[in-house]
């Protein structure tokens, strides 16, 4: 999660979370960071897409996605 004015990772703090950019509490706004390993015949790269690229991927923001799993009531998870 980052910050909603700068968009810096923030840290939480009991209940509430800790903007070290703009040294205050912040309200936050969930956002992609995704690890992607990429390969083919010649090889193998690791990409890191942050959160433009990886809503143009999903097709959902990181927001959507999180309320979409939890609202789904038929996920089964073993």
């Amino acid at each position: 999660m980052a910050c909603n004015k700068c968009i810096i990772k923030v840290e939480q703090d009991g209940n509430s979370f800790f903007c070290p950019k703009c040294n205050s509490e912040a309200k936050v706004v969930h956002r992609y960071r995704l690890q992607v390993r990429v390969m083919d015949e010649t090889g193998l790269i690791t990409l890191l897409l942050w959160n433009r690229e990886a809503v143009q991927l999903m097709e959902k923001t990181a927001k959507e996605l999180k309320e979409g799993l939890i609202d789904d009531d038929e996920c089964l998870w073993a």
